[in-house]
Formats: structure tokens, C-alpha cells, sequence
């Protein structure tokens, strides 16, 4: 007996297209090649799907800077009362007289005002 090398040659796959692998109904696996209506509606899925990502990405910012705007908005009215508050105490006319008396000034004489009037 002679010895002779064993050569398995295996079938090629046209090249230039996409193979996807596939199940018929009852069948075993099958190769199938995506056409390009297949392609263009999976590129159109998945630019969908990125979109739909990204508009819930920036909803969830723009709630976000809602909230703290709101937080921010309520620290100021805060802040506001206060301040009116303490702008109240400083203008009372007692507290203002007593002042005036502990800097040696007095009311005014009659020649002294001067009326406007303003139509």
C-alpha cells in the first residue's frame, strides 16, 4: 500500500456579502445571505434605538436641572422673607427716632418742608 496525503477541500463562501445564519422551519441551520432591504431596515432599528436612548438620556438632564433650579428657587424666597424681614426691623420709626435723638437731630420746622404736588 502506498501512502498519498488526504486533501479536504471545503465549499467557499461568495465573498462582497454578509451571511447571517438562519433557521427554516423543521430544518437543521441554514446560511443565508441579508439583503439589502434587511440591512437598511436594521441600520434604521438601531438609529431608532440610539435616538430613543439619547431623548431619555436628555429628558433625565433637563429633570434634573429642573429639580435644582426649583431647590434654588426655594432657597431665594427664603432668603427674600428674611431679608424683608430684617429691612421691616430697620425702618421703624422708633428705632429711627431713637437714632435720630442719639445724633442730636430733631423734627423739622414748618419752613423747613416743603409740599409737592404732583398732578
Amino acid at each position: 500500500m502506498t501512502s498519498r496525503a488526504a486533501v479536504l477541500r471545503m465549499p467557499q463562501r461568495p465573498r462582497g456579502r454578509v451571511v447571517a445564519a438562519g433557521r427554516a422551519a423543521g430544518a437543521g441551520r441554514r446560511e443565508r445571505a441579508l439583503t439589502l432591504r434587511e440591512g437598511v431596515v436594521a441600520v434604521v432599528v438601531l438609529v431608532a434605538v440610539a435616538l430613543g436612548a439619547w431623548t431619555s438620556y436628555e429628558i433625565r438632564m433637563v429633570g434634573r436641572d429642573i429639580a435644582a433650579l426649583s431647590r434654588a428657587a426655594a432657597e431665594l424666597e427664603v432668603q427674600k422673607a428674611r431679608l424683608a424681614e430684617r429691612r421691616d426691623a430697620l425702618l421703624k420709626t422708633g428705632r429711627l427716632e431713637a437714632l435720630g435723638r442719639s445724633m442730636g437731630l430733631h423734627p423739622p420746622t414748618r419752613e423747613q418742608v416743603y409740599r409737592i404736588r404732583v398732578r
